[in-house]
């Protein structure tokens, strides 16, 4: 449980809780599946991923290579635009619609701008970035938010900047945004300022005793960042 409102006595997530204490909080349930790709389908169009045809994560090669020990079961390897999916359950013009972040559904006629978002950022058949700081993703990859973000950006707040100039450019109209962090994710990596908050709050401790302090780190940049987009939405 990496939320304090679900039990961590470790991790500190305050924005994360006001949602929890503000809204309804999910406790008992079944996961759609133990894999990402998975269950962005079931959240995107509120299916089992059986019925949709993905039975495993979308992978950035061919589903079969020889290093493979067992092979895997058969999949699509992106989301049909068959499928009803949450922007197009918004009337058009009365909402503009909006994609940042995470994908993770395929490529070409499977990305969020075929899919019916209006608007996407950061998103495409990408599962994980290269690095959580700049410039993020190999060369020609996610273009869009390289030319956005500079030396020493860390993606999470460069998600979050593009959210928030999206919020503030529509702030006259009704919109849907869903934005989708890549963390935390491997790699484990986290901006230095948490890192050592979270050193200093685990010693004496060993380590094999308390969580890893980058992946603390990795959430609770999350949980600053749903902070700031809740200020701006008051705003």
């Amino acid at each position: 449980m990496d939320l304090s409102s679900y039990g961590s006595d470790f991790i500190e997530t305050p924005n994360l809780d006001r949602l929890a204490a503000e809204g309804m909080r999910f406790t008992d349930g079944y996961a759609a599946a133990p894999l990402c790709s998975l269950t962005r389908a079931s959240i995107q169009t509120g299916l089992a991923p059986a019925r949709i045809g993905m039975t495993e994560h979308i992978r950035g090669h061919p589903p079969v290579q020889d290093w493979m020990q067992v092979i895997p079961p058969k999949s699509v390897q992106g989301l049909d635009t068959s499928y009803l999916i949450l922007p197009e359950l918004f009337e058009q013009p009365a909402y503009t619609t909006a994609h940042l972040g995470k994908w993770h559904l395929g490529g070409g006629p499977s990305l969020p701008q075929a899919q019916g978002y209006d608007f996407s950022f950061a998103g495409n058949w990408a599962g994980l970035p290269r690095s959580f700081f700049y410039p993020f993703f190999d060369p020609g990859v996610m273009q869009d938010i390289k030319d956005y973000s500079a030396e020493g950006d860390y993606l999470t707040d460069v998600l979050t900047d593009r959210a928030i100039d999206y919020l503030r450019a529509h702030r006259d109209t009704n919109f849907f945004m869903h934005l989708a962090y890549y963390s935390p994710h491997v790699p484990i990596e986290a901006k230095e300022e948490w890192v050592r908050y979270y050193r200093e709050k685990r010693a004496p401790a060993p380590d094999s005793l308390l969580p890893n302090v980058h992946y603390a780190a990795m959430v609770s940049s999350i949980d600053e960042n749903v902070g700031r987009i809740m200020a701006a939405l008051d705003s």
